[in-house]
C-alpha cells in the first residue's frame, strides 16, 4: 500500500479534537507520521501531550515544539488546559527547543513533492517556515488547514446548546478574543495569529485545501457513543480530554480530524475555489476570513460536508 507522507502542526492540548486527528493518523494504515510539530502557549507541554498518545498508539514519532509567541501580536493562547491530564513522570522527558522550522524544512526538502502539511492550529510555525524558506510551499504535495469560516449563511455556524456555560475557553487569556470564539464570530486557528493567517493566504501553494468551522460543526458526535467508540484502554488520555468539553456540550465536534479524513477521503466535503483574504484592520475582527471564489484561485474551500461519509471512514480506520 502506498503511503501519505504526513507533517502534522498542531496546538494539541486546548480541545480534544487534535487528538482525534492524531489518533487517525497514527492508525491510517496508508499514512506514514513524519514528524509532529506544536504551536501556541506552551509549547513543550503540546508537544508531551502528542508524544503520549503516539505512546498510546504505540507509534515511535519525532515531536518539536514550536512557536510559543504570534508573529506580531501578543499570544493569545497562552496555555494547553489539557497540561495538567499528563502524568508526573512524563513531564521529565527533554524536547530539541527552536528547531520545529528547522526540521520542517528538511523533511519537506528530503521528500520533495512528496509531503503533505496538515495544520490544525494556529498557523505560525507555518507561517514563518514560508518567510524562511519561500521555495518550501512549491515543494509540498498538499497544505491541508482547518480554519476561517466563510458562510456566515450555513446554519451549521448556530451554537449548540451547551449544558453550561463556561466563562471562557481556559487557553485563551484575552476575553474579547474568547467571547468571540465563543459566540462563532471568529474561528480560533485564523484570529488567534491573523498575521500569521495572512501570509499563508499569500504564500500558500495552488490548491491548498481549508477545511472550515462553517462544515466541521456539523460533524459531531453525542457523548454516549463517543464513550462507547473510545472505551478501549489505549484511549484513556483521550478520554480524559474529552472530559471537560463532554460536561459542557454533552457531544464532540470533529473540527481536525475533517482536515485529517479528508486527505485520505477528499469526497468527504465539496470545495469552492478561490483566493483567500484575512481581515487585518487592527480591530476585534482580526483574522476573519473571505473567499473570492475563482475558478484559478488557489485555495478550495470545504463548502458541504457529509457526515456519514466521515465517520464510515474516521471509523473504519480507529
Amino acid at each position: 500500500m502506498r503511503q501519505e507522507k504526513i507533517l502534522l502542526d498542531t496546538d494539541m492540548g486546548t480541545d480534544v479534537d487534535d487528538a482525534l486527528a492524531l489518533i487517525y493518523l497514527l492508525k491510517h494504515p496508508a499514512c506514514r507520521m513524519m514528524g509532529i510539530t506544536t504551536v501556541a502557549g506552551e509549547a513543550g507541554v503540546r508537544a508531551e501531550l502528542a508524544q503520549t498518545l503516539c505512546g498510546e498508539c504505540n507509534v515511535q514519532v519525532p515531536v518539536y515544539p514550536g512557536c510559543e509567541q504570534c508573529m506580531i501580536i501578543p499570544q493569545r493562547e497562552v496555555s494547553a488546559p489539557h497540561g495538567r491530564l499528563l502524568p508526573h513522570s512524563g513531564s521529565s522527558r527533554q524536547y530539541p527547543a527552536g528547531q520545529a522550522l528547522s526540521f520542517m524544512q528538511q523533511v519537506i526538502r528530503e521528500n520533495e513533492g512528496e509531503i503533505t502539511l496538515i495544520g490544525i492550529g494556529p498557523f505560525t510555525n507555518i507561517a514563518m517556515l514560508f518567510r524562511m524558506d519561500p521555495e518550501l510551499p512549491g515543494m509540498l504535495k498538499k497544505l491541508v488547514l482547518m480554519g476561517g469560516r466563510f458562510f456566515p449563511d450555513c446554519q451549521s455556524i448556530q451554537t449548540p446548546q451547551k449544558r453550561h456555560t463556561p466563562d471562557r475557553n481556559p487557553a485563551f487569556a484575552d476575553v474579547s478574543i474568547a467571547s468571540m470564539l465563543r459566540g462563532g464570530m471568529l474561528e480560533a486557528n485564523m484570529a488567534t495569529d491573523p498575521h500569521a493567517a495572512a501570509v499563508i493566504a499569500g504564500a500558500a501553494p495552488s490548491r491548498t485545501r481549508i477545511i472550515s468551522l462553517d462544515v466541521t460543526r456539523q460533524v459531531v458526535m453525542k457523548e454516549e457513543s463517543f464513550r462507547q467508540k473510545f472505551a478501549a484502554k489505549e484511549y484513556t488520555l483521550l478520554m480524559k480530554m474529552a472530559q471537560m468539553w463532554l460536561q459542557v456540550d454533552g457531544q464532540i465536534t470533529f473540527h481536525d480530524p475533517l482536515a485529517a479524513v479528508s486527505v485520505f477521503c477528499p469526497q468527504v466535503c465539496t470545495y469552492l475555489n478561490g483566493n483567500l483574504e484575512i481581515e487585518l484592520s487592527g480591530g476585534k475582527m482580526d483574522g476573519c476570513t473571505y473567499l473570492e471564489e475563482n475558478p484559478g484561485g488557489r485555495f478550495e474551500v470545504s463548502s458541504q460536508v457529509y457526515p456519514e461519509t466521515f465517520f464510515r471512514e474516521y471509523f473504519s480506520v480507529i
